[in-house]
């Protein structure tokens, strides 16, 4: 499986402009930014999904935005 993260964050971007205020576009490119490791704008990115609807907030999001668990400086560093 090939992994296209900028063109799938280009697409969400897209979508982010045409449809500011739908949850999904935001959630998915805040999940792509956590597997890329671009802990701030993921996390900026959730939580604006989860301010745009609240349904989405899974046990698994709720507690990873709650506790902002992000890595130390030297891990963000890594990769």
């Amino acid at each position: 499986c090939e992994r296209d993260y900028a063109g799938a964050a280009e697409a969400f971007e897209t979508v982010m402009r045409r449809l500011p205020n739908d949850s999904a576009p935001h959630f998915a490119l805040g999940q792509l930014r956590r597997a890329q490791a671009r802990w701030t704008e993921a996390l900026d990115l959730l939580r604006r999904a989860t301010v745009l609807d609240p349904a989405i907030r899974s046990r698994e999001l709720k507690n990873w935005l709650q506790h902002s668990v992000l890595p130390t400086k030297s891990a963000r560093g890594r990769g």
